[in-house]
């Protein structure tokens, strides 16, 4: 490419390296979605399909967080300043007392939500046994 300052052929890296995992994934679940309704033929293709995607999508997602995590922790233990600079800025960090916080408020949130949810009046079909 001629010319092009380094961000924009990262930039290109990056859509171009994204467009390419959304493919292998695509691919992947409709090859898994094909094998499933072969195996399976009372199982529709399209939903197969999905179950495919939903096969390949998830364990990457897990693969993917499992990375980071693992890159954040080496990151901690080392504390070299290079694989510092890769990670989030310490000012975008959550100080202690603020994630207790934060932490307790979405424990009271879902702790309410889930008593909202079993308050709910149980509905009956109307049949009588």
């Amino acid at each position: 490419m001629p010319n092009l300052s380094s961000s924009l052929k990262a930039f290109a890296f990056i859509v171009c390296t994204l467009s390419l995992l959304t493919a292998v994934t695509l691919i992947g679940g409709l090859f898994v979605g094909f094998v499933l309704n072969y195996f399976v033929p009372s199982i529709d293709l399209g939903i197969a399909t999905i179950c495919g995607l939903a096969a390949i999508a998830i364990p990457f997602y897990a693969i993917v967080q499992a990375i980071v995590a693992i890159k954040q922790d080496i990151a901690q233990r080392v504390g070299d300043e290079a694989m510092s600079d890769d990670c989030d800025d310490e000012a975008d960090l959550l100080t202690d007392e603020q994630a207790e916080t934060l932490a307790e408020q979405l424990m009271e949130a879902m702790m309410l939500r889930i008593s909202s949810i079993d308050a709910r009046p149980k509905r009956h079909s109307g049949r009588s046994r």
